[in-house]
């Protein structure tokens, strides 16, 4: 495989701290995706099935 050449320091500070927000950000995005996965909140599944509704 290619591989591309780049200037970019993945030791350097900036690019850590820029990581370690993007990781961040990154598992606030899959907590939300797992929570709509599931339907929703407890309190949203609870309403919906209290109502007769299909999930």
């Amino acid at each position: 495989m290619y591989q591309l050449k780049t200037k970019i320091d993945v030791h350097s500070e900036e690019f850590q701290a820029n990581r370690k927000a993007f990781l961040k950000l990154l598992n606030e995005y899959k907590s939300i995706l797992e929570t709509t996965t599931r339907g929703g909140s407890e309190k949203s599944l609870k309403r919906h099935k209290e109502r007769g509704k299909l999930l």
